[in-house]
């Protein structure tokens, strides 16, 4: 399984994911977050991939923000590739966080469900595998 290095200086673990709508996709930088339960991109990548309008029914999520509770959409993207690993329909909140922020989402631990990940933080490596 894959491994990946991140600069153990810096507070926040980078990574880049591939979203693929039915007929665009688009790169996106996220936070990896192990204290989010969901994987969160903007919501204005959502609109310009068409992610929206291609959902069957609409399906909403109320999260906490800084700013109060918040209600928003939850789609599946048919294509969503992270750290070497490719995941078809996965279900994520679409959100824009804070302009402050050098992302565009948060890798939430749904896109690790059915693998074991071990982040050496002294290395500064994230090592991922499917358990037998």
């Amino acid at each position: 399984m894959p491994s990946f290095y991140f600069p153990k200086n810096k507070g926040l673990i980078l990574c880049s994911a591939k979203i693929s709508g039915h007929h665009r996709s688009a790169f996106l930088p996220l936070a990896l977050d192990t204290g989010a339960t969901n994987t969160i991109i903007s919501l204005k990548t959502a609109q310009a991939l068409g992610l929206l309008k291609n959902q069957k029914k609409q399906v909403t999520m109320v999260i906490a923000t800084s700013g109060g509770n918040k209600t928003c959409p939850v789609i599946a993207i048919p294509e969503f590739s992270c750290l070497g690993i490719t995941k078809r329909n996965l279900q994520v909140i679409c959100y824009d966080l804070p302009s402050k922020r050098p992302v565009e989402g948060l890798l939430g631990l749904n896109f690790f469900k059915g693998m074991q990940m071990v982040i050496d933080f002294q290395k500064g490596l994230i090592t991922l595998h499917r358990p037998a």
